[in-house]
């Protein structure tokens, strides 16, 4: 059987996990947690109409039998997906300072970033804190999901 191209996005649903946003499909209404939503409308910006697997959309979060199908089943999803969105959250002043100056130095050196490729960017201490204690980074099925992905794009 052929799989058609999709992608797929990571992301945390946030502080608040109740959904408090809701996104039209078609006649139809789904609850989303804000976090979702402002990934998939930066992700709509950016490249305009995708085809993308989200969890909170393609499972029932409601139906704890559906989940309890769909749930093992993640790993190939983010497996099989073209590309893997990961979504950090909005950036900060800070977390775009540091996101810009590893993208700079991992042009010079993407396996070894350390001291010596990041001097010279205006990057502080507080700015990769600020970047690295984002909930994507603590919660290990985002960190799967990234592993798993055969292309991921911050």
């Amino acid at each position: 059987e052929i799989c058609p191209s999709f992608t797929a996005l990571s992301y945390v649903w946030g502080p608040f996990a109740t959904p408090k946003e809701t996104l039209d499909i078609g006649a139809s209404q789904i609850a989303i947690t804000r976090n979702c939503r402002d990934a998939l409308q930066y992700i709509r910006k950016l490249h305009g109409a995708v085809t993308i697997w989200v969890d909170a959309i393609y499972i029932d979060q409601d139906n704890e039998k559906e989940k309890e199908h769909q749930i093992p089943l993640m790993g190939n999803i983010y497996t099989m997906a073209k590309f893997v969105y990961t979504w950090l959250g909005n950036e900060t002043l800070e977390t775009a300072r540091a996101m810009d100056s590893i993208a700079a130095a991992a042009k010079i050196s993407p396996i070894l970033l350390d001291r010596e490729y990041l001097t010279g960017y205006p990057l502080t201490c507080d700015d990769l804190e600020k970047l690295f204690s984002r909930p994507w980074f603590v919660r290990s099925w985002t960190f799967q999901e990234s592993i798993l992905a055969s292309d991921a794009i911050l």
